[in-house]
């Protein structure tokens, strides 16, 4: 599933920059999200990690934080000399917010924690209030996030809490999974199911797709295994390429775009047990799979850097500023990896294995 999850990361890139390329921003978070649930559910049923679930927090801090700091402190720095050599008006808007308002930035852009609420917040007469739309508001709050992508981080911070608790559990997984699909679908039926931030950012709705992740390997894996198919490296193979075929192609595809999502979940959700067969398998796809969180997180920046450097440049060619983008964005993630999460990753080792 590793070059999958790197062309997700990439549709996402391309929706914040140029438009609908791939499987479009919003299906590619609730894909990701559906990835960790399977991820989530192979590393709490192994018997060889986690002797305890703060080594398993632990493990998922590790995965989450170290490379987040390094973009959001890039940031940071960036913003700071932008306000002592140039114009920035970064900072300007945690004076707009008030306390409040900046100490909630403050806290989530230190610990994520938080970051999927700050979409749901706006500004009313001076008052930070709930609102069903974030641009809808006086001051939008969420531009005071250093990695604005980093919401997704948060929700998933919210998923990792849930789930030693409940994915050993058959019984409290599936009850939550039908109670999050039914909020879905009646979201979609009273008309705000389908709009932002309610489309794919709410964490009780949201939840229905990483749950559907560890259904696909509680579930759907062991009836796979007990036809043998998940042995058969040709099939490993075929299905690998039709996920990520489907994937490339989503956005020219002349249907109903509701229906195609659906179908495209559909497909990885039964897909999943072989996808990461394949990743264990090819080296090629473990690698470039690798690269999905450090592009996904530092693309906002580069992005932001790009088109600063482009103004100043009088740059004006857009083809020529989207493949300055993409390269850059992929360089900064191979850097990130190589200096950032290979490192830390020999420390998730010893926590993974570690008893009491």
């Amino acid at each position: 599933m590793g070059t999958l999850r790197t062309i997700l990361a990439f549709a996402v890139v391309f929706g914040h920059f140029y438009g609908f390329v791939f499987t479009g921003g919003m299906l590619a978070v609730q894909i990701f999200y559906l990835i960790s649930g399977y991820l989530m559910s192979v590393i709490l049923l192994s018997k060889n990690n986690y002797n305890e679930i703060k080594n398993f927090y632990l493990n998922r801090a590790l995965r989450l934080y170290p490379i987040y700091w390094t973009v959001a402190l890039i940031a940071l720095i960036s913003y700071l000399l932008l306000t002592v050599f140039d114009k920035n008006n970064f900072f300007d808007l945690y004076q707009e917010v008030g306390i409040t308002g900046s100490l909630i930035l403050i806290f989530s852009n230190i610990f994520l924690i938080g970051q999927d609420w700050i979409m749901f917040l706006g500004i009313k007469d001076n008052l930070i209030q709930f609102t069903g739309d974030f641009n809808d508001s006086d001051i939008e709050i969420w531009k005071g996030l250093l990695v604005p992508p980093a919401w997704t981080l948060g929700l998933e911070i919210s998923f990792y809490l849930i789930a030693p608790f409940i994915i050993k559990n058959k019984i409290r997984w599936i009850s939550l999974l039908v109670l999050s699909l039914i909020l879905k679908i009646y979201m979609i039926y009273i008309g705000i199911g389908l709009k932002d931030p309610f489309s794919y950012r709410f964490f009780p709705a949201e939840l229905s797709f990483f749950l559907l992740g560890v259904f696909s390997h509680q579930i759907i894996k062991p009836w796979y295994e007990s036809f043998k198919l998940l042995r058969n490296t040709k099939l490993v193979n075929l299905v690998n390429f039709i996920v990520v075929f489907f994937s490339v192609i989503f956005f020219i595809l002349p249907y109903d775009r509701l229906l195609t999502s659906f179908l495209l979940i559909s497909c990885v959700v039964i897909s999943l047990p072989f996808l990461a067969i394949f990743q264990r398998s090819n080296k090629f796809d473990d690698t470039i799979g690798s690269l999905s969180y450090p592009v996904y997180i530092c693309h906002w920046y580069i992005i932001w850097l790009i088109k600063y450097i482009s103004e100043i440049l009088n740059i004006s060619n857009q083809y020529l500023i989207g493949f300055m983008i993409l390269l850059s964005t992929l360089l900064f993630a191979i850097f990130l990896e190589k200096f950032i999460n290979l490192k830390v990753n020999e420390i998730r080792k010893k926590v993974r294995g570690s008893t009491k």
